[in-house]
């Protein structure tokens, strides 16, 4: 639970073992479930050790709503989703 406030939403992922032609899939959502925003990123060329990958949204005038926000992402690997992840804050 935290204040609702004018700082900006950012909702990340750190992962480990990217490899070529994984590609991923982000989302953020607001109460009632209103998407935000969305992304999905292109195919990796490369292998990669670490990567850290995000999406955010600024935050509106005046700031946000109260309610539930959701930060969604799913790593897709030959045509499946093989990682998801997400995270809720509730803002008051």
């Amino acid at each position: 639970l935290a204040p609702a406030s004018d700082t900006n939403l950012i909702f990340y992922v750190r992962f480990f073992g990217l490899r070529p032609g994984d590609s991923q899939r982000f989302s953020l959502s607001g109460p009632g479930d209103v998407l935000l925003a969305r992304t999905e990123t292109q195919p990796a060329e490369k292998h990669k050790a670490r990567w850290l990958q995000f999406i955010g949204k600024r935050a509106p005038v005046g700031g946000w709503q109260p309610g539930t926000y959701r930060g969604s992402f799913e790593l897709v690997r030959d045509g499946a989703v093989v990682l998801t992840a997400s995270q809720e804050l509730d803002l008051r």
